[in-house]
């Protein structure tokens, strides 16, 4: 038997809007039960461009600042949409993106990295 838990489509739902208002992939990892991998892998079947310039939208109106602030994310087609381009103008963020497999290894790295 395996020692992997099931968890159907509506409770990835929750945990991934959970974690789109603001809740940490870390701290949702330790109070569920969920690896990181598995997590990882339930937010970005579920990453639209929407989503995204709703997450900018959201983070803008809750942070304000003087200077242009980096938007750093790896080179999916959500991050690279017209919609993303034209909120991050909006918004004064300056995108920056990972080389294609970057991305895995910052998350490999990221319990050492304690972010």
């Amino acid at each position: 038997m395996s020692g992997y838990k099931k968890y159907d489509e509506s409770s990835k739902k929750s945990l991934v809007n959970l974690h789109q208002v603001g809740e940490t992939q870390t701290s949702l990892c330790q109070e569920y039960g969920i690896s990181f991998t598995a997590l990882s892998h339930w937010v970005k079947q579920r990453m639209t461009a929407s989503l995204v310039t709703e997450t900018i939208e959201l983070a803008s109106q809750n942070h304000t600042h003087d200077e242009p602030v980096i938007f750093h994310s790896n080179q999916e087609s959500q991050y690279t949409s017209q919609a993303v381009r034209q909120a991050l103008d909006k918004h004064r963020l300056v995108a920056s993106f990972s080389k294609k497999a970057y991305l895995r290894i910052m998350l490999s790295m990221k319990p050492f990295l304690n972010t």
